[in-house]
């Protein structure tokens, strides 16, 4: 059976999301199929996921970062292909560490995930389903939350 991954916010449940930030197990971006040892792909699929995020939901400061260390990753890869000087595996090691890290700070807020998720609840009026809404939908939910009381404080 073909794996398949999560390759939008729009299809990616807001609990495969939260896992996948809280453990780091890739496991939580396969849509279906068997859980391979398909590196490659399953990082493009973050990636994907990530940059998705970067885009809509974060400022340009964070984007750049983001985007220069890929810059780093990739060439630091590409060199240790071509030469198979192991440095240069090790810093591509380390950046997608980093990667990974930053990834996992710009959904780390000062309560815990589930209380975020709890606030929006009552802001709302209603329960949201973590196994069925999106994470588009309720980054777009937090989205809007900002900008109401943006605008209370007007």
């Amino acid at each position: 059976m073909k794996v398949s991954y999560y390759r939008n916010l729009d299809d990616l449940p807001l609990y495969n999301w939260r896992k996948y930030n809280e453990t780091g197990d890739k496991g939580f971006l396969v849509k279906s199929g068997m859980f391979p040892d398909l590196k490659a792909e399953m990082n493009l699929a973050w990636y994907n996921l990530n940059d998705e995020y970067l885009v809509k939901f974060c400022d340009s400061h964070e984007r750049n970062n983001s985007l220069k260390k890929r810059k780093k990753l990739v060439v630091n890869l590409l060199s240790y292909v071509e030469t198979g000087n192991m440095m240069y595996k090790m810093e591509a090691d380390i950046i997608q560490a980093e990667l990974l890290n930053n990834a996992k700070a710009l959904n780390e807020v000062k309560s815990s995930f589930l209380e975020v998720v709890a606030y929006a609840e009552k802001y709302f009026g209603f329960q949201i389903d973590e196994r069925k809404t999106s994470s588009i939908k309720f980054f777009t939910y937090l989205e809007s939350m900002k900008k109401q009381n943006n605008g209370k404080e007007n």
